[in-house]
């Protein structure tokens, strides 16, 4: 994929991302990096998330990532 697709996928997905609570943009954040490091840090960039939380939650297993991600004031 080319750098400008890249960048428009990432702006897209962070705009409709926006309402959504903060837990769950956190759980889509950790699915991308997981899927690719780097699309994940910049979708944590894009959607003003914590990078380093992401990284420190994709660590977790599924269960507990949904555990840790429960209250959506994060």
């Amino acid at each position: 994929m080319s750098e400008e697709k890249r960048r428009i996928l990432l702006d897209n997905t962070a705009r409709n991302i926006e309402p959504v609570t903060k837990n769950i943009k956190y759980r889509h954040a950790v699915h991308c990096y997981l899927a690719d490091q780097e699309y994940g840090m910049r979708f944590s960039e894009a959607a003003n998330l914590d990078f380093e939380k992401v990284k420190t939650l994709a660590q977790l297993t599924n269960n507990e990532l949904n555990q840790a991600t429960m209250n959506p004031d994060m």
